[in-house]
């Protein structure tokens, strides 16, 4: 019975997984024919899947206590190990233009005449500038009928340095002049032989200057100290020494306020084999000086010692103040002011004026004993600066040139006995006009009454200056020039009044720029052509010109 139901169990078994052994085995085989029933509506019925639904526990690592320590080991491949540097792109700045140090310039002109100049300085440094310079200026012939006697040469040689110390910027310089001319200007009506004189002139003159300025903008005290040693000699020994000192120290009170004194002083010895005198100044000047937003003023007191050997001495007491109120700012300004102070008539200034100054000359002191003026300036824009102003003057003491009566192809100075007085209206301005062209203007108008004398001798009434200058293309700089004086009056031989024509000088310039180095010029001078006098009996040249070249190293 157990083996019956145990041998039918078996069976049903076989035939129960026969199918899935089939289907387990190669199925390389051919394909058997199959029946395959498709029936419409009948829903497939899939056993569940066997899914495990249980979340994944993932542990968070430990933390690590101790430091890392990364090491990369360089791997060579053959090549040569590079440096590369790391740099900031940054704008590549201008080159400085080239600078050049010295500069030699040469030209000939009709009258003989020959031009050489030299300058030499030391290019770019902070802290100090030096150089040296050359100058020769001369004219084989001249105005007149004896061209030959007319004949002039100038020349100079100098060294300058600079230097910047402890806040301070220091000058010094040394130079010498030479200058020769003749007495041509003989009076025709004179019974005088100019065979039988001595014609030639030639002067010496030697002078040397130290100064000291302070530049720090954080102090509150500024000075500016400066002395300058002058001597002229001639050839008829005549001599000058003179010193020139000028100090001016102040100390700021507060912002815009300060407080300070200038001393100002002029000790001289002249003399020829006439005569040999002295004459000193020395002026003290406290003051305080003040700025604000709509104005500014200085104000003082200078009081002047004046030593001469032969006038008597004497203490001069002037007050000194300038007004400047903003009426526009930067545009226009209204100024009023008083000065006044003696002054030293030197041997160095008239020669130099005039070089036909005769010999045992009395040269004196003159005093500006008031002098009030006032006025406006401004800028109207960037490129237009003026100033136009009136001056009314007291003079004591005023110096003019005269022809010597005994020899009228020099001249003597003439002191006007008393106050003289002089009204003048002065109009000044610079105008930029264009890049490349600019225009100067200086006129002054002079009314004279004098004390004494008829006419304030060689002085003009009326004074003009003009200066123009063009730049066309960066090659070709065109200069103008325009000078004109009228109202001159002379004395003659016998005593006569004589009134000089008026003077028109016309002059034109011509540079041409070949490169930043060379240069060719040409200087037409007097274009007219009048042989004007400046000073009585001594005409002028007519057109002149001097052409040449100059090279930049």
């Amino acid at each position: 019975m157990n083996k019956g139901w145990l041998t039918i169990l078996l069976l049903s078994f076989v035939v129960t997984i026969m199918p899935y052994v089939v289907y387990g085995q190669d199925t390389q085989g051919e394909i058997e024919e199959e029946e395959i029933i498709i029936r419409k509506g009948k829903k497939l019925k899939l056993p569940p899947a066997s899914r495990n639904y249980k979340k994944i526990k993932i542990e968070t690592p430990k933390g690590i206590d101790q430091d890392i320590d990364l090491s990369f080991r360089s791997a060579s491949v053959g090549l040569s190990p590079l440096d590369p540097a790391v740099r900031i792109k940054t704008l590549k700045p201008e080159p400085l233009k080239k600078l050049y140090g010295a500069y030699v310039k040469g030209g000939l002109g009709n009258f003989g005449t020959t031009n050489l100049e030299f300058y030499y300085e030391n290019k770019r440094d902070k802290n100090k500038g030096f150089g040296v310079f050359v100058d020769h200026l001369a004219s084989a012939r001249g105005p007149g009928e004896d061209a030959d006697l007319s004949a002039e040469s100038h020349n100079k040689v100098g060294v300058f340095g600079e230097y910047s110390l402890f806040n301070s910027f220091g000058v010094a310089k040394l130079g010498y002049q030479r200058d020769h001319v003749n007495y041509y200007g003989f009076d025709q009506a004179s019974d005088f032989v100019k065979d039988t004189l001595n014609l030639e002139h030639n002067f010496n003159r030697f002078n040397a200057e130290l100064g000291l300025k302070s530049f720090n903008p954080g102090s509150y005290w500024f000075y500016d100290l400066g002395v300058v040693y002058r001597f002229t000699g001639d050839n008829f020994n005549t001599s000058e020494h003179l010193f020139d000192i000028d100090a001016d120290v102040n100390y700021e009170i507060q912002p815009g306020l300060k407080g300070g004194v200038k001393l100002n002083g002029t000790i001289s010895s002249y003399g020829a084999d006439t005569a040999n005198y002295s004459r000193n100044l020395i002026g003290f000047l406290p003051y305080v000086m003040q700025e604000k937003e709509k104005y500014a003023f200085e104000a003082g007191i200078r009081i002047v010692s004046e030593n001469d050997t032969i006038l008597q001495d004497d203490i001069h007491i002037y007050p000194v103040g300038l007004f400047t109120y903003h009426l526009l700012e930067k545009k226009l300004d209204a100024f009023v002011g008083v000065d006044g102070s003696p002054f030293v008539h030197s041997y160095h200034e008239v020669s130099m004026e005039n070089p036909w100054i005769g010999q045992g000359v009395y040269l004196g002191t003159g005093n500006l004993a008031l002098n009030l003026f006032g006025g406006i300036k401004g800028n109207l824009n960037k490129d237009f600066w003026y100033e136009l102003g009136l001056k009314y003057k007291t003079i004591d003491r005023l110096p003019m040139l005269v022809n010597d009566f005994q020899d009228t192809s020099r001249f003597t100075v003439l002191y006007e006995r008393g106050n003289s007085t002089l009204f003048q209206f002065e109009g000044l301005f610079t105008w930029q006009i264009h890049r490349s062209l600019s225009l100067d203007f200086e006129g002054r108008l002079n009314n004279y009454s004098m004390a004494k004398q008829d006419r304030p001798w060689h002085l003009p009434t009326t004074e003009l200056t003009v200066r123009g200058n063009y730049l066309a293309k960066e090659k070709v700089l065109l200069k103008l020039g325009l000078y004109y004086l009228d109202g001159i009056y002379a004395l003659d031989s016998r005593f006569r009044e004589t009134k000089l024509d008026p003077i028109f000088d016309l002059s034109l310039g011509i540079d041409y720029f070949i490169s930043d180095r060379f240069t060719v010029f040409g200087d037409f001078n007097n274009l007219l052509g009048k042989n004007y006098q400046r000073y009585l009996n001594y005409p002028v040249k007519g057109f002149n010109f001097i052409a040449g070249a100059s090279y930049s190293f």
